[in-house]
């Protein structure tokens, strides 16, 4: 049994109106991206940690997509711009991140630039 509550359909409502109304998953596959090529980095793999240059290119590279997650979130009209930075970032974590966080925060960071140039406004 399913009991209304008019105040959760209320702001479940403006949630919906405002994940609509911006490339919501676009930043979201950034944010996820940015945050796996930290992970990778920092931990490592069991005994291998992954420190050096290509930790810090972790930081920079993570920063820099999260900044751009926020922004497609934050601004829906600089969607082109954010969306072609994640796609650059993510090739170059490829060569920078050792492989790109093991290819998931690629995919990931890729994805969701891809994501973003791809997205339309609803015009009603």
């Amino acid at each position: 049994m399913r009991i209304p509550y008019p105040r959760c359909a209320h702001v479940r409502g403006r949630w919906r109106r405002w994940r609509r109304t911006r490339p919501f998953y676009a930043g979201l596959l950034m944010l996820a991206g940015s945050i796996t090529l930290v992970a990778l980095s920092w931990s490592g793999i069991g005994l291998l940690p992954f420190t050096g240059p290509s930790g810090a290119a972790a930081w920079i590279i993570s920063s820099m997509l999260a900044v751009a997650g926020l922004t497609t979130w934050a601004d829906g009209a600089r969607r082109y711009f954010t969306g072609t930075l994640a796609i650059v970032l993510a090739l170059c974590s490829l060569v920078a991140v050792n492989l790109g966080g093991l290819l998931l925060g690629f995919l990931l960071a890729a994805t969701g630039g891809c994501l973003a140039l791809s997205w339309a406004p609803h015009r009603r």
